[in-house]
């Protein structure tokens, strides 16, 4: 549908069910996870081994648009290249704990349906939330990152668990621009190299 298409290729997945109603949204999911559904395992494999004869390019794995329906499994992996997932569903929990990303690690306009745990994770550069959602626990305990954790706009919005940044370290800069915290959130212990920002959240 050529509509949908370009209300997809300006807004983004995310932000296209977001302003649908209710009613709609349910539809929606209906009709079109078939077509944009994306296995966790085939991510998993992607990102750890990756496949014979495939090489990944250098600027790494950018996916846009997608629907994972299936728990996000990458607890102790070793990825070696950038890694860009934007305006997608994870509709089943996201495991990235003891995770080591070399490079940037980007998740903006991603919606977290259930819980996110990034418990010790390790980023040799930056971890981009911007725009992301978080409706289940979200967890980023004694994660280390490399240089900034950018998450302006980022909505934290389980009103029951609190959002745990308990001795989170990072290396340069926290940025929480307009992000919204419906919960508690803990920063507990957080060791931050230069600027932590939360101007209007």
């Amino acid at each position: 549908d050529q509509n949908f298409r370009e209300q997809m290729g300006k807004l983004g997945l995310g932000d296209y069910v977001e302003q649908l109603p209710e009613e709609e949204r349910k539809e929606f999911f209906n009709k079109n996870t078939a077509l944009l559904r994306l296995r966790g395992p085939f991510l998993e494999a992607l990102l750890i081994d990756g496949f014979p004869d495939f090489k990944i390019h250098r600027h790494g794995v950018r996916i846009f648009n997608a629907i994972i329906v299936e728990p996000l499994d990458l607890s102790g992996a070793e990825v070696k290249q950038p890694f860009w997932l934007g305006d997608s569903f994870l509709a089943g929990n996201a495991n990235l704990r003891d995770s080591w990303f070399k490079q940037n690690l980007v998740l903006s306009g991603v919606q977290f349906l259930r819980e996110a745990n990034f418990e010790r994770i390790r980023v040799g550069k930056s971890i981009f939330l911007q725009r992301t959602s978080f409706y289940g626990p979200v967890v980023f305990r004694l994660a280390d990152i490399g240089v900034s954790l950018e998450a302006d706009g980022a909505k934290f919005l389980n009103k029951e668990q609190t959002a745990n940044f308990d001795n989170l370290k990072v290396g340069q800069t926290v940025s929480l621009e307009k992000a919204e915290f419906r919960g508690k959130v803990n920063f507990r212990g957080a060791v931050v190299g230069n600027q932590f920002i939360a101007e209007g959240a």
